[in-house]
Order: C-alpha cells, then sequence, then structure tokens
C-alpha cells in the first residue's frame, strides 16, 4: 500500500479508454451511493477537490453525487447526469473521479461492492481519516447501496 495516495488535488492522469465518439444520452433512473464500512454508514459517494471531479465521502445525500447506469456497446458504465462519467485515475492508488466520455470505465455491482470492470478493483478507502475514494482492493473495501433520488 503506497504511503502517500493521491488526495484529491491537481489534474487527472489516465489514459483515454474510450476513442468511439459519446453516444447520445440514455434517461434512466438516478440515484445516489450510501457508503458503509461492515455494514456501519459512513456517507455518500459526493465529488470535490480540485476541479470538484474526485470521489470523496460526503456527510449527507444532498452533498452526494447523482448517477444513472448507462449501458453502451456491452459495458455499463455510471453518467452523472451534470455532464461526466465515474472512472480511476492512473494516480497514486487509483483515485476515483469524474471526467469526460473518453476516460469513462466500466462499472458493476457485485452484491453490495462497487467494482470498476476493467481493472476489477474495488470501490475503497485508504484510511479513514480522509474522505477520498479508490479503485483499490488493498485499501479498505465500502459497502454501497443505491438510493434512489
Amino acid at each position: 500500500m503506497p504511503d502517500t495516495p493521491h488526495a484529491g488535488v491537481g489534474a487527472f492522469v489516465g489514459d483515454a479508454k474510450n476513442t468511439a465518439p459519446q453516444p447520445a444520452a440514455v434517461a434512466g433512473g438516478t440515484f445516489k451511493f450510501k457508503l458503509a464500512l461492515n455494514g456501519v454508514p459512513i456517507g455518500w459517494l459526493g465529488l470535490g477537490g480540485a476541479q470538484s471531479i474526485w470521489a470523496s465521502v460526503v456527510d449527507t445525500k444532498e452533498q452526494a453525487a447523482p448517477f444513472q447506469w448507462y449501458p453502451y456497446s456491452g459495458t455499463t458504465y455510471l453518467f452523472d447526469p451534470n455532464g461526466c462519467y465515474m472512472t480511476w485515475s492512473g494516480l497514486s492508488g487509483s483515485p476515483v473521479a469524474c471526467n469526460t466520455w473518453a476516460y469513462a470505465n466500466g462499472w458493476r455491482l457485485e452484491g453490495n461492492r462497487l467494482i470498476a470492470t476493467d481493472s476489477n478493483q474495488s470501490l475503497s478507502r485508504y484510511s479513514g481519516g480522509t474522505p477520498w475514494l479508490y479503485a483499490n482492493n488493498d485499501y479498505t473495501v465500502l459497502d454501497v447501496a443505491i438510493e434512489l433520488v
């Protein structure tokens, strides 16, 4: 486990994953992710840090980022109706972020785990003292629950 994973500062770093033109939006149910650790609620998945693109734990449902499932060409993406797609960055620890279609990667729910399909890494938290979220099985993997908005 690295001593200093990325902490919501600076620009996104990573390879483009989608070279096809961005597909047309598909209307779907909007929801938010409630986060827990071993069944104990710790907050919600929100966005913050530099450019407000980095996934973090926020305190209330009102602060949480909205998402929709977005199936396209055999992969299911997470789309924020505000205009970005959930992905993870190549920065230290593989921090989760919201970025353009070119950088989007697929996600799936397995039970109460949210998993990046391209890396097979679960949504996690490095430590309880920081709010930032990662796609990293070596960190503390979080439970997620979907709540419709």
